[in-house]
């Protein structure tokens, strides 16, 4: 048996190096793995992930000894595979149903799934399904559809230069994302305007955004969060302060185990007052406010861990037996059902 994840080839972003540090945590534990670009064509490994241990695979053979791990943006690659067992990696919900062409359901409401999504949570799919986050894990758990967890975590590079820029003084920077929740961080800026000192994460090089976040005291992030998102850990672990909305993993203390008075909820009106007191707060006294954050920044930096222990128990599902017609991982009872079929 062997594992080969589908990769995007192109894109530097969060996800698509979480699928390099699946296959490098694999190689690390002697599973048997590499990773196959797509489209097509590339033989050697993307430059900005040369430092992970990474073997590129030219094709996927459609057969019943391979493991083939595809990223949740691309869930048509699954319908091409027959014999091939096969694993869907939740790396986000919203870039899912963007994938599709479906707005992201709102998870409170009853709402009918689309035909493609139906199809490939049926149980007799047989895929296994992975999840970054808690907020991927619950969506699926709503459906009756059980998960494996398989986050990521931040490179030991970054870890090393984050804590050390942890202990640099800091100036009364407020940083945000412009990429992110612009709208709402706007009335933000504008009702603070005067009182706090904003800042976009913009145009910077990684080094750059590094160097930002550990001068910053408070880094604010009202996104959609469709997954464990990795800058409000960096600007956590490299000394800052974070503040976020509730929409997405966000609302999972699971997924963003920040003090629950820094999660503020946009829908209340008296969201921007509030605001605006604990960000002047904050800042003003951050020598003291810094220090609640201290476990989220231990959970941080044990990341890499618990991921190599997520990539054991992802192997160890690929390797059971498969029972026609019933979904994986599951118990006794519907593996002698499906053998009475």
């Amino acid at each position: 048996m062997r594992m080969i994840v589908m990769c995007p080839d192109g894109p530097v972003t969060g996800g698509v190096e979480a699928l390099h540090q699946l296959v490098d945590s694999a190689r690390r534990q002697q599973i048997p793995a590499s990773i196959c670009y797509y489209p097509g064509g590339r033989t050697e490994v993307v430059p900005a992930y040369a430092h992970y241990d990474i073997e590129v695979s030219a094709s996927v053979p459609d057969a019943s000894d391979v493991l083939v791990v595809v990223p949740e943006t691309s869930p048509y690659v699954l319908s091409v595979l027959g014999r091939a067992r096969t694993a869907m990696w939740w790396l986000s919900v919203d870039n899912y149903f963007s994938t599709i062409g479906v707005p992201t359901p709102d998870p409170t409401a009853p709402v009918e799934d689309p035909e493609i999504l139906r199809d490939l949570l049926r149980p007799d799919s047989r895929v296994i399904h992975v999840t970054q986050s808690d907020y991927a894990r619950s969506f699926l758990q709503r459906r009756s559809v059980r998960s494996t967890m398989l986050t990521d975590y931040l490179s030991s590079a970054f870890v090393d230069r984050a804590q050390l820029l942890q202990k640099q003084p800091k100036k009364d920077l407020v940083l945000f994302n412009p990429r992110k929740g612009l709208a709402f961080t706007e009335r933000l800026m504008a009702a603070s305007a005067g009182v706090l000192e904003w800042q976009p994460i913009q145009g910077l090089s990684a080094g750059g955004v590094a160097d930002l976040l550990g001068e910053a005291k408070l880094y604010v992030d009202f996104g959609e969060h469709p997954g464990r998102d990795r800058i409000p850990r960096e600007a956590a672990l490299s000394g800052c302060c974070v503040i976020t909305g509730r929409r997405g993993a966000a609302a999972h203390p699971i997924d963003v185990p920040i003090p629950d008075r820094f999660r503020l909820d946009e829908s209340r009106g008296d969201v921007v007052d509030t605001f605006v007191g604990l960000a002047r707060d904050t800042i003003d006294r951050f020598d003291l406010v810094t220090e609640e954050f201290a476990p989220y920044r231990e959970w941080i930096a044990g990341q890499q861990d618990a991921f190599a222990e997520q990539t054991r128990a992802l192997w160890a599902a690929a390797l059971k037996p498969v029972f026609k017609g019933a979904p994986v991982g599951r118990g006794k009872s519907s593996k002698q059902k499906a053998r009475k079929r």
